[in-house]
């Protein structure tokens, strides 16, 4: 009887350090994610900015 209840609280303590490791993972991601969009946001600000300074130039 004591193996079983040893069992099953290993097994809990599995699933939930799982299901904090996925939510970090998650959070992480969204993170990394917003970085990626800032970036491409910048470089396209840019690029917008080049081709309006092309074409006050004739």
């Amino acid at each position: 009887m004591k193996n079983i209840i040893k069992i099953t609280t290993v097994i809990i303590t599995v699933v939930l350090t799982s299901c904090l490791s996925n939510e970090e993972k998650k959070v992480k991601a969204e993170e990394e994610g917003n970085a990626l969009i800032s970036i491409k946001s910048k470089l396209l600000k840019g690029a917008g900015d080049a081709l309006k300074a092309m074409v006050k130039k004739p």
